[in-house]
């Protein structure tokens, strides 16, 4: 009976969502509507009656937005989808008034003053500016532009609003989330304009109604919130729209038992449905393109260890139902809050083009999202185990190998051998764990060391005591995988605890610092110990070596594969080290500035091309762009991210830990024991070339990539494990009389 009485709702709407109303020729050629529900979780939309939800569910695109700002503050979520950038600010951002309300309830005016002033009157002294007559001011604006000032780089507030200004377009925001305790007129940061204005629209209490037995004493007025929706939707081209009641049960869920929260939070979304299904029936929806927001994440969400993902839906005349995307996050059911804006005036612009797209055929229903969601919850919660595992083994091998070698404890040899072959073959589980669903961490944890020990036993018996070869066939296995998953869309490395974190958005696609650095590491150990093996002349080997390392370095930089502008950096570079390697010519100043000179060259043509000709530029395109535009400010702005992100990934992550011990182990290698290193590497030459190469291109990773550490540090684990492993190889050469390789 309840589905048949869901169908029947839903019906009209599906009738409503196809066809065009009446009075869509008095309306303007197109407008957007943008509806906040704040603080849902997909569980939420699931457990609650919305037929009207489910009815736009069925024409949209659905997805998961990833809504981390530059602060904890709920407005900081509404300013970074007016900027289209991860911003923050001020506390105090959030108090929105219309021109003829009296600021009250403000630190300086109490509730009870009766001389507090109009929010025009207030907004006049504080700006200079005089208010709109009929319209909606925040007397703070000086305080949020100030504080944008201080941001690295700067960012300009009010984005959306001010470029619909200038672009003659009509804005209004309809709707609050005033409690009895506190104003919460947080949408007004989507609608407002560099001078903090919206023209029209109405936040104050006059749109609500007293209810004590709700959360925050007040509620939304339907009558009334449809009335003015009408109007507003009718005389303006962008209609931000705060239903409000959910955000007033987020505010009181520390004083609600979990059962009535979640009563409550019910009751809200099945309101706010109610005044979407009236909503739609002033709506022409194929003039209108229609979002429905969560610009923060829940309680719940957070407790559960998703603080960056939240469910977004977008209705676009002429685009099918399916999962969204967007060139941000390359990724079906993912996009960002940046792509907010640039949707937003896209369709709105003289030749439309959706920045959000749907996947046609896609599973799109609130329960894939959910299914999804958990799949990312778990393997952002299962995470640092897998890091700390494969850094434990990492330690462990580095300074095993120098208790073993360099101390001369022969006895765990063998131990180190297993150790060794099962610590390399962790970038290979690691990059296939996501195929086993990240059920539990226990699960995960067993399947990361059983599966590489099985994998490092299996080499042992294959190869025996041969290390090197052991080594060399690993290497190339790893980059042959990896490799082949970037140029396939890296469906393998995303979903990895080696790869981007899509909660916290910090990359969504391509190639991360991780795979970044295992992939140069594998591939010039591979590489250059199968051609230094080849009986041919120098420059035929140098050649026949540069095809591979250079297919690999173009699935790290290739925008369309591995996007990594610090890998493509330090792969071209690495690409002239093997050169003169493998030709034996001497490094000198003068021949390090030209590789590095060629380096910049190549990014600056690849990023450049890539701006100019693709219709989804990468961030290195983006950030080009940026720099021909900004100049040295922006380039100076540019260097000084990278050098903050490197000076906190040095002191926070722990591969700084593994980084740490490879060089003091190396170094104290070196200095006690030059000769016995040195006849190592004259009895293998490709060793000492393959290290060298090593070497330079960790110093090269390490200065030119925002988290250079991390590269760094896993190019040292392979330098350290062939040093390891030709030590152990020099061993069985005397032991059996000959050479073992």
């Amino acid at each position: 009976m309840k589905k048949a009485i869901t169908w029947l709702a839903v019906l009209p709407i599906a009738f409503l969502l196809l066809c065009s109303p009446a009075q869509a020729d008095q309306l303007p050629d197109k407008k957007v509507v943008i509806v906040i529900h704040d603080f849902v979780d997909i569980s939420d939309l699931e457990q609650a009656r919305t037929p009207n939800l489910h009815a736009l569910i069925a024409q949209g695109g659905t997805g998961l937005m990833n809504v981390r700002s530059r602060s904890g503050l709920p407005a900081s979520a509404y300013m970074s989808l007016a900027v289209g950038s991860r911003a923050g600010t001020v506390v105090g951002a959030e108090l929105s008034f219309n021109c003829w309300e009296p600021v009250r309830g403000w630190s300086i005016y109490p509730a009870d003053n009766p001389e507090a002033p109009l929010a025009g009157e207030l907004y006049a002294s504080f700006t200079g500016q005089a208010p709109p007559e009929q319209g909606i001011v925040n007397p703070f604006i000086e305080p949020i532009k100030n504080y944008a000032s201080t941001f690295n780089p700067p960012y300009f507030p009010a984005q959306l609003g001010e470029r619909a200004r200038q672009a003659g377009l009509r804005v209004a925001v309809l709707g609050n989330a005033d409690t009895r305790e506190a104003l919460d007129r947080s949408a007004v940061l989507l609608a407002m304009d560099a001078n903090g204005q919206v023209a029209h629209g109405n936040v104050s209490q006059t749109l609500l109604e007293e209810d004590p037995s709700f959360p925050g004493g007040l509620r939304t007025r339907s009558e009334v919130f449809i009335d003015q929706f009408s109007s507003l939707y009718c005389d303006n081209d962008i209609l931000v729209v705060d239903l409000g009641d959910t955000t007033r049960v987020e505010k009181s869920r520390e004083n609600c038992s979990p059962e009535m929260l979640k009563i409550h939070k019910q009751k809200a979304l099945e309101r706010n449905d109610y005044l979407v299904g009236k909503m739609l029936q002033q709506i022409d929806l194929q003039q209108t393109m229609l979002f429905l927001l969560t610009p923060n994440p829940s309680g719940e969400m957070v407790k559960q260890g998703n603080f960056g993902l939240a469910p977004i839906l977008v209705y676009q005349p002429g685009i099918p139902a399916g999962l969204l995307s967007s060139s941000t996050t390359r990724r079906a059911g993912l996009v960002s809050n940046s792509d907010f804006l640039p949707a937003v005036m896209a369709f709105l612009g003289d030749k439309p083009k959706p920045v959000m797209k749907t996947t046609p055929g896609t599973d799109h229903s609130l329960q894939a999202l959910d299914q999804k969601l958990a799949f990312l919850i778990r393997l952002r919660q299962q995470r640092g185990v897998l890091h700390l595992i494969f850094i434990f083994f990492a330690v462990l091998t580095i300074a095993g190998g120098y208790w073993v070698h360099i101390c001369k404890q022969e006895k765990g040899s063998r131990v180190l051998s297993l150790l060794l072959l099962t610590t390399l073959s962790m970038p290979l589980v690691i990059l296939c764990l996501s195929l086993f669903g990240y059920r539990s961490i226990g699960l995960s944890a067993c399947l990361l060391i059983g599966l590489s020990i099985l994998a490092g036993v299996t080499l042992y018996y294959v190869f025996g005591s041969n290390l090197l070869p052991a080594v060399l066939w690993l290497s190339f296995a790893t980059m042959l995988a990896i490799t082949a998953d970037a140029f396939l869309g890296s469906p393998l490395m995303i979903n990895s605890a080696l790869g981007s974190d899509s909660i916290a958005g910090g990359r969504f696609y391509g190639i991360g610092n991780d795979y970044m650095g295992i992939l140069l590491a594998s591939s010039i150990v591979s590489i250059t110990l199968l051609i230094s093996s080849l009986r041919m002349k120098p420059l035929t080997k140098a050649l026949l070596g540069l095809v591979p390392l250079g297919i690999v370095t173009t699935a790290i930089g290739h925008p369309h594969y591995g996007a990594n502008m610090g890998g493509l950096i330090t792969g071209i570079v690495m690409l002239g080290f093997f050169y003169l390697v493998i030709m034996e010519i001497r490094l000198t100043p003068k021949r390090l500035v030209l590789i590095g000179l060629t380096a910049l060259a190549g990014v600056l043509a690849v990023a450049r091309l890539d701006a100019l000709f693709s219709a989804n530029p990468s961030h290195a395109g983006q950030a080009i762009t940026s720099l021909f535009s900004g100049g040295w400010t922006a380039l100076f702005s540019i260097i000084k991210i990278k050098l903050g992100i490197l000076g906190n990934a040095v002191y926070h992550s722990p591969w700084s830990l593994v980084l740490l011990l490879s060089v003091i182990f190396l170094a104290s290698s070196w200095i006690r024991h030059q000769q016995t290193l040195g006849d190592v590497l004259r009895q293998f030459p490709a060793v000492q070339k393959a290290g060298n190469l090593l070497l330079l291109t960790a110093v090269t990773v390490f200065l030119v990539n925002d988290t250079g550490v991390i590269a760094a540090a896993l190019i040292f684990l392979y330098l350290c494990s062939l040093l390891w492993a030709a030590l152990a190889q020099n061993r069985l050469k005397k032991e059996s009389g000959g050479d073992r390789l």
